[in-house]
C-alpha cells in the first residue's frame, strides 16, 4: 500500500483528512509546521484501534528550496512507496 501525505494535518481540515484515512486503513503522514495536541491525540487513537497508521512529520512548506531533501527523508523513513 502506498503512503498518503497529508499537508497541513495539525488540526482542522487536513487533520479530518488524516484521521478519516488512517481509520480506513491507510498509511497517512501528516505534515504541518509544528506538531499540535489535536495531532498527537490522532495519532494515539489511531494506534488503539489498530486500523491504519497516521504519523507526524514536521515541516514547512514555505521552504521550497528544502522540499526535494524532505521527500527524499520520508521516502528513507516510510519507504518508495511515496510515489513520484
Amino acid at each position: 500500500m502506498r503512503n498518503i501525505l497529508v499537508t497541513g494535518a495539525s488540526r482542522g481540515l487536513g487533520l479530518s483528512i488524516a484521521r478519516k484515512l488512517a481509520a480506513v486503513g491507510y498509511s497517512c503522514i501528516a505534515t504541518a509546521r509544528n506538531r499540535s495536541d489535536q495531532i498527537t491525540s490522532a495519532i494515539k487513537e489511531i494506534e488503539r484501534d489498530k486500523t491504519g497508521s497516521l504519523s507526524f512529520v514536521p515541516f514547512d512548506l514555505a521552504e521550497t528550496e528544502n522540499i526535494p531533501e524532505f521527500i527524499r527523508n520520508l521516502r528513507k523513513e516510510f519507504g518508495h512507496s511515496m510515489g513520484s
